[in-house]
């Protein structure tokens, strides 16, 4: 089957030839791309979709995701409009952690991971970083980016005012950059370190 709505997300899937791909319509389908290694070059083939999994509430759909393997599962984190970090078992297709934050936080649209797995860092469009310990289930801190802090606004066009468009973890996750989204932002390459 395929997506009847826009493709939003995109994800690799670690060690295997397989990626994750989330519609507007609430979808997330897992694809392998079947591999023929006959020659020098690999050869791509058709396209298999082998997992399936759907958003419950309405309206909402995956904004981020990213994926690592473990000894013992498959796991695909993705963010959502409606503010959740969600970790997925793609082995058994169950959740096996739904963490959410307040809705006047914003859609999430940035989302890391540490080395370890252990902490993730989340931006919203109304530009609110959130730490998570997704060993534990927690949302340790959350905090507003310069522009959202200042009361930046945007034009009525413009709905991404104060946005934290990109956001990356140090390895110990004791530091994140957070990339501030807004057009007058990105005009002045405006990046903030925050430390944790």
């Amino acid at each position: 089957s395929q997506h009847h709505a826009r493709v939003k997300a995109v994800c690799m899937l670690e060690a295997l030839h397989c990626f994750a791909s989330a519609g507007e319509d609430g979808s997330l389908h897992v694809v392998r791309v079947h591999v023929q290694a006959n020659s020098t070059l690999p050869k791509y083939g058709k396209l298999t979709t082998v997992r399936e999994h759907r958003l419950e509430r309405a309206g909402e759909h995956i904004t981020c995701m990213t994926h690592f393997a473990s000894d013992t599962a498959s796991n695909l984190v993705y963010t959502t409009t409606h503010g959740a970090l969600v970790v997925l078992d793609l082995r058994t297709m169950r959740v096996m952690q739904n963490l959410e934050q307040p809705v006047h936080n914003g859609p999430i649209s940035a989302l890391c991971l540490d080395r370890k797995r252990a902490w993730a860092l989340t931006g919203t469009a109304a530009g609110v970083l959130t730490l998570w310990d997704i060993r534990f289930g927690l949302r340790l801190k959350s905090w507003k980016t310069a522009a959202a802090a200042s009361g930046a606004s945007a034009g009525a066009t413009d709905g991404w005012a104060g946005a934290a468009e990109m956001v990356a973890c140090s390895r110990e996750a004791r530091s994140c950059v957070a990339l501030d989204g807004t057009e007058q932002n990105l005009a002045r390459a405006t990046n903030a370190c925050y430390e944790i």
